[in-house]
């Protein structure tokens, strides 16, 4: 029979790795990174000619029944841009990935990218190991929560490194053209920095706080009363 051992100490630990990786998994599927200045789509209105970028300049486009602000967004897969409007047609926000192959992007984004999605996956097997943790202690004479926390530290490391280079593509055409002719290695001129970024830095900082925990978690776990309850023959042990 299984053997479920749970305490406060491993179920927090557990909503923390599980919270990491949906932070992870959010940043990697939103264009939210960088913001570029809003846009209005307003009905009726001329579509004015290109100006010269401004943070706090607004654009106003033609083709839009009512008005509703938007803002073109550049993310690690995926971006946000608005169409201009045709001739008898409506602008309109359109959002989709970047390209079909690496060679369309810049070096520094590839290696986020192929960073961040392993470290994300790492991330996503933690996760797993950890469900088995609550009846399943011991894999090949490891502790599972030492094998979680490896794979946490581990995929900490593949995150932060994702992170720290993905800044030195904001140099490319394309972020400048959105973002301005200021916009460069690390930073990002007249674009805003979006939640998804900050996701994906709070997801890593809880990938290496969740690291550290499992330690805590594996003596809290094999404490003498923990075996005690063991012995009584007792399948389901929490100790709260």
């Amino acid at each position: 029979m299984c053997l479920v051992l749970l305490n406060t100490c491993s179920v927090l630990w557990s909503v923390a790795s599980v919270m990491s990786t949906t932070l992870l998994l959010g940043a990697h599927l939103s264009s939210h990174w960088l913001l570029g200045h809003p846009v209005i789509l307003h009905h009726n209105t001329p579509l004015p000619p290109p100006a010269a970028h401004d943070s706090n300049s607004t654009t106003v486009i033609t083709g839009w029944v009512g008005e509703v602000e938007v803002r073109p967004s550049l993310g690690l897969w995926l971006r946000c841009t608005v169409m201009a409007a045709k001739k008898g047609g409506a602008a309109r926000q359109y959002c989709g990935v970047y390209a079909t192959t690496g060679a369309d992007l810049p070096a520094a984004q590839v290696v986020a990218m192929a960073s961040l999605v392993t470290g994300t996956g790492i991330a996503v097997l933690a996760t797993l190991s950890m469900l088995l943790s609550a009846c399943c202690r011991v894999v090949r004479k490891k502790s599972i929560f030492n094998i979680a926390g490896t794979m946490h530290a581990l995929a900490g490391v593949f995150c932060i490194l994702g992170l720290s280079v993905y800044p030195l593509s904001w140099g490319c055409v394309r972020v400048q053209l959105q973002c301005g002719p200021m916009a460069g290695e690390y930073s990002a001129g007249n674009c805003s920095i979006g939640w998804a970024l900050y996701s994906g830095l709070a997801g890593t900082a809880l990938l290496l706080v969740c690291a550290v925990w499992a330690v805590f978690v594996d003596k809290t776990i094999s404490s003498n009363r923990a075996e005690e309850e063991i012995r009584r023959g007792n399948h389901f042990v929490c100790l709260m």
